[in-house]
């Protein structure tokens, strides 16, 4: 796949994205320090990872700003661009920002899509902070969050004035 290349918008004649994610910087005429006002040949940018999403810092004079790549190719290859809406990887990696990859969702939407891939911090975890089995006897969900879980044996404990860390639940003694 060859790369297809567009302007970044506010940064159009200093910097451009490609549709495979890369991002590169435009050659200028600007003050190079003791060397006098010349060329700076444009270049590609190397990718800095932040929250594991690869980003860039984009710089024109004195401002300086960084981007996820994942934003900048979705707002210029993605349509469906609304008020309200986030980028959504479709395969649930963080580091291919790919236009291919990328579309635009709700935060419901992005949340359950980190459910579906197994990437949501939450989703991943077995045990409650009491070391409790999430088995499905032992999971409340409730009705208004059906994506949030509690566990009912430290609920139960709670209720009656006991602390949670000391009950053992059933299935962890066999």
């Amino acid at each position: 796949m060859s790369d297809s290349w567009a302007p970044i918008p506010g940064w159009e004649k200093l910097y451009e994205v490609s549709n495979a994610g890369r991002v590169r910087s435009l050659d200028r005429h600007c003050n190079r320090g003791f060397r006098g006002f010349g060329l700076v040949p444009g270049r590609l940018l190397k990718a800095i990872y932040r929250e594991g999403y690869p980003s860039v810092n984009l710089r024109d004079g004195e401002r300086v700003e960084q981007h996820g790549i994942h934003v900048l190719v979705a707002s210029v290859f993605v349509p469906g661009r609304g008020e309200g809406l986030e980028v959504c990887h479709r395969n649930g990696d963080r580091r291919n920002p790919q236009a291919s990859n990328l579309r635009w969702g709700t935060r419901q939407s992005n949340i359950l899509d980190q459910i579906a891939h197994g990437t949501h911090a939450q989703s991943s975890k077995t045990h409650c902070p009491q070391r409790h089995p999430y088995t499905k006897a032992n999971t409340y969900s409730p009705p208004s969050r059906p994506t949030a879980r509690h566990c009912r044996a430290c609920m139960r404990a709670r209720h009656q004035g006991i602390d949670p860390s000391s009950v053992i639940v059933e299935e962890e003694i066999r």
